[in-house]
């Protein structure tokens, strides 16, 4: 019976492995079959083709460019691409493009200076890899011997040097610009600057550009104002507007192009080039611009007419204009015009823009002028020459320096006084300019002596005092001041000589009190238009200043204005020893600086 059972179990386990050995065949013969059906794709169970070699991008590889990756063509793989990854993200179809023997992705993936992974994605292939190096900037042309493109982290890692610079906007007005970056002269070097290099060419990746001549821009001493420091251009890698604390700085907008100031009134905020992506520098030959024309007002039909000079009549208005690009500087004393001397189209741009203060003749004058402005050499000299005839049986009339002002230097009455300066230490300066009808009391019988002054006061005061016309405040130009305000006339007047520029967010505070270091500026700013220097060395200017026990008070930007006008002794200290710059200005100081600026500039006898 044992034996029985032991021949069954055999015959059941030699069936079991027969029956196992079936399944397994069959399932292996399906399996082949639906390999088969698939080998189109897969020839073999976990095997992938292997991709083209994937090429990266050398031609210009910075921000803001698009990258064009380069492979062996292959069609097979190209027709079956399903994706791109650039670290790690999936780009949109439309972010890209694929042709014969290319891959071009969009130039908004590459905002950074930086390494980029990016995959490339096949049906039935292994993942394609490349790495692209993004740069920041780079430097090109035929003016350098080598094409070099820099990235954020090499250009952080070369000696970095810090800089306030001063800035001149087209409006115009005056601010300082912080910055931190490499010598523009250690990048060139860098590139091999070639000593037939004459041009050169900064772009942003914003399309905005600025040309220079490399004579001007590297040979020519440039300087921060006040103070006439000297500095070196600089591409900044962080830097901050109407700032001259280091701290606030930051990388927004950066590579920025910063340079100095040939001249304290040089507009050079237009050539700071931001987002700087490219310097092309070329050997190609230097342009001169064209020089100035002048224009004056035809009596007959009232337009204005081209001229080369000759007789005027008394009064006839002058205009200059040239290339829309130019600064036009001009004198009228028959000197050679420089950067020192008056830009005619001050304004380039907000409420003033194209409101250009033309030359009064009011006898003969010898205008020259010349067109300036970076990129092309400057102008040659223009020069007109107008007279006007003499009146028969009249004599000459009292002019002062071309026409710009018109006061009387003589008194207009005797004995005019006020009953509350008797006592007040400036009670001789006070009646001088009354006299002449320049200050007015609050009444007819007081001064006032003692009570502050506004800031549109002082304005109108001043252009009282030097006879400047006044002229139409633009709508809207100071949202506290209307054109309708007593003192609007005075204070666009003012502004169109650069003497006053208001605050910033577009405010005037014509109601609030002038304060003694803004007192200081508008009469340093004056002091061009009497003919007199309008700067001084950083050690002259701190001397000036070192007998004040407050200097250090002083604002940055009243620094050398200040130190201007305490040379001329038009402002003195207090009894303490101090200039006290943010004291507000009383009545009787203000008559007392307005009669010692008047005396300096000799258009009244002390």
């Amino acid at each position: 019976m044992l034996e029985i059972r032991s021949k069954t179990s055999f015959i059941i386990l030699i069936m079991s492995l027969t029956l196992v050995m079936l399944i397994c065949t069959s399932l292996l013969s399906a399996f082949s079959c639906a390999a088969a059906s698939d080998n189109e794709v897969l020839p073999r169970l976990n095997s992938l083709r292997t991709p083209p070699a994937l090429l990266a991008d050398t031609k210009l590889n910075v921000v803001n460019k698009s990258v064009e990756l380069t492979f062996n063509d292959n069609e097979s793989w190209r027709e079956v691409i399903s994706g791109i990854l650039v670290d790690g993200t999936a780009l949109d179809g439309e972010k890209y493009s694929v042709s014969i023997g290319k891959i071009i992705i969009d130039r908004s993936i590459f905002r950074t200076s930086k390494d980029y992974k990016i995959t490339v994605k096949a049906n039935g292939y292994a993942d394609a890899g490349i790495t692209q190096t993004i740069g920041l900037l780079c430097i090109m042309g035929d003016g350098v011997r080598e094409n070099t493109v820099f990235t954020r982290a090499e250009l952080e890692a070369m000696p970095q040097v810090r800089t306030v610079f001063s800035a001149t906007n087209d409006f115009p007005m005056d601010f300082p610009v912080a910055a931190e970056g490499i010598p523009l002269q250690a990048l060139l070097d860098h590139a091999g600057i070639t000593a037939d290099a004459r041009l050169i060419t900064f772009m942003g990746t914003d399309g905005y550009w600025s040309d220079f001549t490399l004579e001007e821009l590297l040979q020519r001493k440039r300087y921060v104002f006040p103070g006439r420091t000297e500095v070196e251009p600089l591409i900044a890698l962080k830097r901050m507007e109407r700032s001259d604390d280091y701290n606030d700085m930051d990388t927004a907008d950066t590579p920025v192009l910063c340079l100095g100031q040939r001249a304290a009134t040089e507009q050079t905020v237009l050539t700071f080039v931001k987002l700087l992506q490219t310097i092309t520098v070329t050997s190609d030959p230097l342009q001169r611009w064209e020089p100035p024309v002048a224009r004056i007002i035809d009596p007959l039909s009232g337009k204005k007419v081209e001229t080369a000079g000759g007789e005027v009549s008394p009064g006839t208005q002058v205009f200059l204009s040239g290339n829309v690009k130019t600064k036009i500087y001009y004198t009228t004393d028959g000197s050679e015009p420089d950067l020192d001397s008056r830009i005619f189209n001050l304004h380039g741009c907000g409420p003033m823009a194209g409101q250009d203060e033309p030359i009064v003749i009011e006898a003969d004058t010898r205008v020259k002028a010349k067109a300036v402005w970076p990129g092309k050499l400057d102008s040659e000299t223009a020069v007109f020459d107008f007279t006007v005839p003499e009146k028969p049986g009249s004599e000459p009339e009292l002019a002062i320096t071309g026409g710009v002002f018109g006061l009387n230097k003589e008194p207009s009455g005797s004995g005019l006084t006020f009953a509350d300066i008797e006592d007040s230490w400036a009670k001789e300066d006070i009646q001088v300019l009354a006299r002449r009808g320049l200050i007015t009391g609050r009444s007819s019988a007081a001064y006032e002596p003692e009570s502050k002054i506004t800031r549109a006061e002082f304005t109108v005061l001043l252009v009282r005092a030097l006879g400047l016309q006044e002229k139409v405040l633009a709508e809207g130009q100071f949202t506290d001041v209307a054109a309708a305000d007593w003192y609007s006339g005075s204070i666009a007047g003012a502004m169109a000589q650069n003497i006053v520029c208001g605050y910033k967010g577009g405010i005037f505070q014509p109601e609030g009190c002038i304060t003694r270091e803004e007192m200081a500026v508008m009469l340093g700013r004056a002091r061009y238009l009497v003919g007199k220097e309008n700067y001084l060395s950083v050690a002259e200017q701190e001397g000036i200043l070192a007998k004040f026990k407050d200097k250090d008070k002083i604002s940055s930007w009243a620094r050398q204005e200040i130190a201007l006008i305490v040379e001329a002794g038009i402002v003195e200290g207090t009894a303490a020893g101090e200039f006290a710059p943010q004291s507000e200005l009383d009545r009787a100081q203000t008559a007392a600086v307005l009669k010692r600026f008047l005396s300096y500039a000799g258009l009244i006898a002390d």
